[in-house]
C-alpha cells in the first residue's frame, strides 16, 4: 500500500524512467543489429563477378592456386556467384521495407507492454489484493459536509498523468 497518490506518482515515474532506459538500450540494440544487416546486405550486393571467359575459350580447364577446375565447375560457380548477387541486390531494394517492419514491430511490442500495463492498473484498482487498497484515502467530516484527500480532480490529474506518462 503506497501511503499517498503523490509518493504512488513519485513510485511510478521511477519505474518508467527505468523502463524507458532498457527500452532505449533495446532498440539503440536493435538498431545496431539492423545497421549490421543492411551494411550486409549492401556488401553483398555490391560484389561485381571477375570477368567472364568467352564460351569459345579453347581452354578446357581453370587453373587456380595450382588446381585444375573444369570450365563446367568454373561456370556453375560464376552462375551461383551472379545469383547470390541477384539476390543481395533483390534483399537490398527491400531494405526500407525490412526497416519499417522492424519499426513497427517494435512500436507494436512498446504499445502492447503499455496497454497490458494500463489494464493490470485497473485491475488493481478494481480489485486490490487483500482487505487495503492501492494507496491510503482520508475522510474529514464537519458539520454538513464530507472531505476525501486526496480530493477528486488531484486524484484525476495524477491518474491522467500517470497514464499519459506511460503512453510517452
Amino acid at each position: 500500500v503506497v501511503s499517498s497518490i503523490d509518493a504512488l506518482m513519485a513510485e511510478q515515474a521511477q519505474r518508467r524512467a527505468a523502463a524507458t532506459k532498457a527500452c532505449e538500450q533495446i532498440i539503440e540494440k536493435l538498431q545496431a543489429l539492423l545497421g549490421k544487416v543492411c551494411k550486409d546486405v549492401t556488401t553483398r550486393a555490391k560484389i561485381t563477378d571477375a570477368p567472364k571467359e568467352s564460351a569459345l575459350d579453347p581452354q578446357p580447364a581453370v587453373t587456380l592456386r595450382g588446381k585444375s577446375k573444369s570450365l563446367f565447375a568454373a561456370r556453375m560457380e560464376a552462375e551461383e556467384k551472379a545469383a547470390a548477387v541477384r539476390r543481395a541486390q533483390a534483399e537490398a531494394e527491400m531494405l526500407g521495407d525490412f526497416i519499417r517492419l522492424a519499426d513497427y514491430m517494435a512500436v507494436s511490442a512498446c504499445y502492447a507492454l503499455v496497454t497490458e500495463t494500463a489494464e493490470c492498473f485497473l485491475s488493481s484498482l478494481l480489485s486490490p489484493p487483500g482487505k487495503a487498497g492501492v494507496w491510503v484515502t482520508s475522510v474529514s467530516f464537519a458539520p454538513g459536509e464530507m472531505a476525501f484527500s486526496p480530493d477528486l480532480p488531484h486524484f484525476q490529474e495524477a491518474i491522467a498523468a500517470m497514464l499519459e506518462g506511460m503512453v510517452t
